[in-house]
C-alpha cells in the first residue's frame, strides 16, 4: 500500500475506474446495503462523500473492512452466471408477456442487447477488485496502514 493513500483513498480510486452502469448500479447496492440510500442525492455523490469523509483512523479500518466486505458481497453476486441468466430470462419473460402493453415490451426488449455488455462490465470491476484485493487491501496491509496510523498518533 502506497504510505499517501489510505485503505478509503484505494477503495475510492478503484470505484472511479469501475465502467457504467456497474459503477453507478455498485453505488446504489452499497448506499442501500449500508442504509444510506437517499433518493435526493445521486448514490454516486453519497458513496464519494462516503469514502472521503475525514476519519480517525480507527473508524477509517472498520469503514474500509466493512466496504471491502460489500464490495465482496455485490460483486460475488454480479459476477455469477446464474444472476446474468435470471436477468436475461427476466427480460425475454416480460417481452413475451400479453400482461404489459406493447411499448414496455418494445422498451424492454431494445434493453437485451446491453445484457453482455454490463455483465462485462461487472466482470472487469470484479478482475479490477481482485487486483487491489489481495495486495493493497489484503489483511496485513491494512494492518500496517494501521499500526502506523496509531504510532503517529502517540
Amino acid at each position: 500500500m502506497k504510505s499517501q493513500s489510505t485503505p478509503l483513498d484505494i477503495i475510492h480510486h478503484w470505484w472511479f475506474t469501475v465502467n457504467e452502469p456497474a459503477k453507478s448500479n455498485m453505488a446504489l447496492n452499497i448506499m442501500l446495503k449500508l442504509g444510506l440510500h437517499n433518493v435526493s442525492i445521486s448514490s454516486n455523490v453519497k458513496l464519494h462523500e462516503y469514502l472521503t469523509e475525514d476519519l480517525h483512523y480507527l473508524k477509517h479500518v472498520g469503514r474500509a473492512l466493512s466496504m471491502r466486505s460489500l464490495i465482496d458481497y455485490i460483486l460475488s453476486e454480479m459476477t455469477s452466471d446464474k444472476k446474468w441468466e435470471e436477468i436475461t430470462n427476466f427480460h425475454l419473460s416480460i417481452v413475451d408477456s400479453s400482461n404489459f402493453d406493447k411499448d414496455a415490451r418494445t422498451e424492454i426488449n431494445s434493453k437485451i442487447p446491453e445484457i453482455e455488455p454490463n455483465r462485462t462490465a461487472w466482470i472487469n470491476a470484479a478482475k479490477s477488485w481482485q487486483d487491489i484485493r489481495g495486495e493493497e487491501l489484503s489483511d496485513q496491509s491494512i494492518l500496517i496502514w494501521e499500526n502506523t496510523q496509531s504510532s503517529q498518533s502517540f
